[in-house]
C-alpha cells in the first residue's frame, strides 16, 4: 500500500546555466516564476544551450524523495502523448512510484530552469497537458496526500474531488502554497481551501499574502488550525511548528549548487518524519538535511540508491 500519494503537475525540468545579463536581456527576473506564452518560449529555447533534463513538477519532486528515502509513493498526473510523456512514466517506475496518470492529446508539460551565477533559479512554465489529471475510483491515497497550490490553481474542481476523496479513505492532506502570486487575488478561496488541509507549508512571504500578518504572528495564526506548519525561510532555515512547540532551525552550510526542489524538498523531509512517528525537532532536522542535499545537486530530487 502506498504511504502516500502526490498531486502534481507533471513537468520535465530543462536545466541550463545563463548569465544574468541574457536573463535581463529575455526580461525576466531572477528568481522569478513565469509561464510560457509562444514568443517566450522560443526566446528561450534559443539560449538553452547545455541543457540536462530532469522529471519534475513540485509534488512529483516530493514523492522521488520520498520513494528514495524507503517510502511508498504514488503520483497523479496527466502527460501528452509525446516522447516526454513516455519518458515521465519511465521515470516513475525507476523510482518505484505507483502512476496514478491520465494520456492526452498535446504537449506534455516543460519546465524551464534557468540558473545564474549567483546559484539562482528563474522558471518559465509550460504546462501543457499537465492540468488535466483526473480522479479515479482506483486510486489509493495512503495516509497522505500532498500537492501544491499551483497543482489546485491549474484544475481546481478535479483537485477538490481528489482531496474529498482522500479525506473519505482517511488521509491527511498536505499542501504547500507555492508563491505569493498564487494567493493574491484568491486569498477567500484558499481559506477555504485549507480548511480541509492538516499539513501547510509556506514561506514568509505566501503567510503574509494569506493572513497579512508578519512571519511570527502568522505562524502563530496558521499553526492554530493545522497539524503542522512549515514556515521555509530560504538561507535563513525554517520554522516547524505543531504538537504545541515551535522549532527554529537555520540552513545547513553545504556548497549550493541550485535551489530548485530546495522547498519540495524540505517538505519530503518533514513528511519522512511525519510518516515515521518523528517528534517535531526530528522532523525540522529531516526537512533540513533533505533539503541540504538536494541544493547541492544540479537536479530538483534525490536519485535513487541502485
Amino acid at each position: 500500500m502506498n504511504n502516500l500519494t502526490g498531486l502534481t503537475n507533471a513537468l520535465t525540468d530543462i536545466v541550463f546555466e545563463i548569465k544574468r545579463r541574457d536573463l535581463d536581456k529575455l526580461g525576466l527576473k531572477e528568481g522569478s516564476h513565469n509561464y510560457s506564452n509562444r514568443g517566450l518560449r522560443e526566446r528561450v529555447e534559443s539560449v538553452a544551450r547545455d541543457r540536462k533534463l530532469f522529471y519534475a513538477g513540485s509534488a512529483a519532486n516530493t514523492m522521488f524523495n520520498l520513494s528514495a528515502l524507503g517510502l511508498n509513493t504514488a503520483l497523479i498526473g496527466a502527460v501528452g502523448n509525446d516522447s516526454a510523456g513516455h519518458n515521465y512514466l519511465d521515470n516513475l517506475k525507476i523510482f518505484g512510484v505507483t502512476p496514478y496518470f491520465s494520456f492526452h492529446n498535446g504537449s506534455s508539460g516543460v519546465c524551464y530552469v534557468m540558473i545564474t551565477e549567483s546559484r539562482e533559479r528563474t522558471w518559465v512554465v509550460d504546462l501543457g497537458v499537465s492540468a488535466r489529471f483526473k480522479d479515479n475510483e482506483n486510486i489509493r491515497f495512503g495516509k497522505v496526500l500532498h500537492t501544491t497550490l499551483f497543482d489546485y490553481n491549474s484544475n481546481p474542481d478535479e483537485t477538490l474531488k481528489l482531496i474529498n476523496n482522500a479525506k473519505k479513505q482517511g488521509a491527511k492532506i498536505s499542501l504547500d502554497l507555492s508563491d505569493e502570486r498564487a494567493i493574491r487575488g484568491r486569498v477567500d478561496e484558499v481559506r477555504c481551501l485549507l480548511n480541509k488541509v492538516d499539513v501547510v507549508f509556506s514561506t514568509d512571504t505566501e503567510a503574509r499574502a494569506l493572513t497579512n500578518l508578519d512571519c511570527d504572528d502568522a505562524l502563530k495564526c496558521l499553526s492554530g488550525h493545522h497539524d503542522l506548519v512549515a514556515m521555509k525561510l530560504g538561507a535563513r532555515g525554517a520554522i516547524l511548528a505543531g504538537m504545541g512547540k515551535i522549532v527554529k532551525l537555520p540552513a545547513t552550510k553545504k556548497m549550493v549548487e541550485n535551489t530548485n526542489g530546495a522547498g519540495d524538498a524540505y517538505a519530503s523531509g518533514v513528511l519522512y518524519g511525519y510518516m515515521n512517528g518523528m517528534n517535531i525537532t526530528g522532523m525540522a532536522r529531516k526537512g533540513i538535511e533533505i533539503a541540504s542535499q538536494v541544493c547541492s545537486r544540479v537536479s530538483s530530487h534525490l536519485e535513487m540508491k541502485k
